[in-house]
């Protein structure tokens, strides 16, 4: 029988590793880790490769930018990179947090982890992701208010 260093190896007699409560949630929770380890590694590698896209995207408009066809392609490119970044970034803090809430101090019972909904951490990024869009609209419509009325008066005479 194989086993991977700092394992235990389960075997079958006497009940194995379902006659200890304890030993299951431990294997659970390895298994947990290692999950999260590989999915914390594919949204890095997916971030990194929408970062570098933008970045790409951003330097062919500012160097290519003679052509409206491949102006308006890298516009497009550079959007979708964007909405793809932040979708990595909304969707892992819905999921993790809000969606899939498992509570793993306690033990699963026999019908096994029951994952819910956390209603009041949903509210919370509502009202967070509500926040920086305020943060970020509110200055830019007060500059454009100033930067309109600064056009009216010199417009104007």
């Amino acid at each position: 029988m194989f086993v991977a260093p700092g394992q235990t190896a389960y075997t079958c007699t006497q009940g194995g590793f379902l006659k200890d409560p304890n030993a299951l949630v431990r294997a659970s929770t390895i298994f947990n880790q290692q999950t999260k380890i590989i999915i914390t590694f594919i949204k890095y590698f997916i971030g990194a490769v929408a970062v570098l896209m933008i970045v790409r995207n951003g330097m062919r408009m500012v160097t290519m930018g003679e052509s409206d066809e491949n102006m308006a392609k890298d516009k497009k490119n550079l959007a979708y990179s964007a909405m793809g970044l932040i979708l990595i970034i909304v969707a892992d803090n819905l999921i993790s947090n809000v969606f899939y809430k498992v509570d793993l101090t306690r033990y699963p019972s026999v019908g096994g982890a029951q994952p819910g909904i956390d209603t009041a951490q949903g509210l919370k990024e509502i009202v967070g992701v509500t926040n920086i869009v305020v943060s970020i609209v509110g200055p830019l419509a007060i500059l454009m208010l100033v930067a309109g009325g600064y056009h009216v008066h010199h417009c104007r005479g």
